[in-house]
């Protein structure tokens, strides 16, 4: 999965394209984006930074070397 690949990025799923593989569809006015790449960074969507990991990671996992377990359960 490498190379350009033609995108479309709509905010709220009910506009989302429903016939995206017709092969006939015409996708000239999709944007163009080199694959692999996070859409973060292209704008597509806004940044959030954090601090800390994400509820579905594992915890004990630490993210960075300066870091401590602190367990508050």
């Amino acid at each position: 999965m490498d190379g350009q690949w033609k995108f479309n990025w709509v905010i709220d799923p009910e506009d989302r394209p429903a016939t995206f593989n017709n092969l006939t569809k015409n996708l000239s006015e999709w944007d163009n984006i080199k694959v692999p790449i996070y859409r973060e960074v292209k704008g597509y969507v806004i940044l959030i930074y954090v601090n800390h990991q994400y509820g579905f990671a594992d915890y004990k996992s630490m993210i960075a070397d300066d870091m401590e377990l602190v367990d508050k359960y």
